[in-house]
């Protein structure tokens, strides 16, 4: 399956937004809205697309390396944290 929403190329994993249309795997589509379950959903749907996980994946490692500050701005930071957090614990015990 293939998220149209998912912009493949380079993406600076050091700065990434949760805000419709921002930049990087954690940014839903421009004119999205919804609430934190919602959002939690969205980033659910994205981790189906290969592209998508490989992207979050990344994204986990590099919350886990760097911090939170990694995610510059978005209402939903903090789940995204919550959901960047899990994954990563997820991968790591295998």
């Amino acid at each position: 399956m293939v998220d149209p929403s998912v912009r493949y190329g380079v993406i600076d994993f050091r700065h990434m937004s949760t805000e419709p249309g921002g930049i990087g795997p954690l940014a839903p589509p421009a004119g999205w809205s919804g609430s934190t379950d919602d959002y939690v959903s969205f980033l659910r749907r994205r981790y189906r697309d290969t592209g998508g996980r490989q992207h979050l994946i990344v994204a986990a490692r590099t919350c886990r390396e760097q911090g939170s500050s990694v995610i510059a701005d978005g209402a939903n930071k903090a789940a995204a944290l919550r959901v960047l957090r899990k994954l990563d614990e997820a991968i790591r015990l295998g």
